[in-house]
């Protein structure tokens, strides 16, 4: 073929031509049993390894791992996820920018609370941050604002909330970081009524630092699949309450000072809050909406920390509803 193609074969003459293509044939059949030949001697060496204990077996350590994985772990796609959004909350804790590098720009102040906006690229929402300082011990403090049913008894912005699942010792290797949960719950109409009420479905992970006491969480709306998971709450008449979707980046941070008895509390959020709402209007009214929240959460803690037999009181005579998803 070569020769009728004029290409020069100066080690092969025309006539030879059958005898050079049967001589090619034999080798590149020679060469591939050489190569089984020396895949097979490698893997019997590597038996001879692994029986001798001096090299572990790839298959079964496989088979090992995925039977350490308890049955019931974190869906792998919501781990990843939720993972990357304490990351960017990390970076979002920068007072100059956020984890997108667009900088932090002050929208309102009153104080010692300072509420921060930027631009999200690519969403019409915008990034939030509020910072303010708390007094009390963290840990009491977490749990007053993560009881879902004690945060309805005082946030105004709140109606009602549960935690789904939670699960333990998500990332390995690293005891700092103790539980995801996957959460549902919805706030009250805000703006006047002009917000009607949102529903979340949210997944976070809580890292709780032991050498300085911090504590981060970080959520973020969960893959479809196990958001897909959770039934829609209904709401006035037979439409479905709009589902809000949290970004990656939004969580909160306390970490305490030098005082001991006062820590830096960082609240970042970044909500598509959808249905039939100008994202101007949304972004116009949320610096003072978020003002006056943490006004009222820093009253709440002040009565926490100084008058906590009222708050006890007042737990113990809970409203009968604060369990009850609302219907309406």
């Amino acid at each position: 073929l070569a020769a009728r193609a004029g290409l020069p074969l100066p080690f092969v003459a025309p006539d030879a031509a059958p005898r050079y293509f049967l001589l090619l044939s034999q080798l590149i059949v020679l060469f591939v049993s050489l190569g089984y030949a020396t895949a097979e001697r490698s893997r019997q060496e590597d038996e001879l390894l692994v029986a001798a204990g001096l090299k572990v077996d790839p298959a079964a350590a496989a088979s090992e791992k995925a039977e350490a994985r308890p049955k019931d772990a974190v869906p792998d796609e919501a781990m990843a996820l939720v993972m990357k959004s304490y990351r960017d909350l990390q970076a979002n804790l920068d007072p100059h920018v956020n984890c997108d590098g667009k900088p932090w720009v002050l929208e309102a102040e009153d104080g010692d609370v300072r509420v921060y906006s930027s631009t999200f690229p690519g969403k019409k929402c915008k990034r939030w941050k509020v910072e303010c300082y708390s007094y009390g011990q963290i840990d009491a403090v977490h749990e007053e604002l993560s009881d879902y049913q004690m945060r309805a008894e005082w946030d105004v912005n709140f109606e009602w909330g549960t935690r789904l699942k939670v699960w333990d010792a998500p990332v390995e290797g690293d005891s700092d970081f103790e539980s995801v949960q996957l959460c549902h719950y919805t706030t009250a109409p805000t703006a006047g009524g002009a917000v009607s009420s949102r529903e979340f479905v949210d997944v976070s992970v809580l890292n709780r630092c032991e050498k300085t006491g911090a504590v981060h969480v970080a959520m973020v709306t969960p893959p479809a699949a196990l958001k897909s998971q959770v039934p829609q709450m209904p709401s006035k008449g037979s439409k479905k309450r709009v589902r809000a979707k949290t970004h990656s980046g939004s969580g909160c941070a306390m970490v305490p000072d030098e005082t001991g008895n006062r820590f830096k509390h960082v609240m970042v959020s970044a909500i598509d809050l959808n249905g039939w709402l100008l994202p101007s209007a949304v972004n116009a009214f949320t610096s003072q909406a978020l003002l006056e929240s943490t006004q009222m959460m820093q009253r709440r803690l002040d009565r926490l920390l100084h008058d906590p037999k009222a708050i006890m009181v007042e737990s113990a005579s809970r409203r009968p509803d604060a369990a009850t998803p609302p219907s309406a």
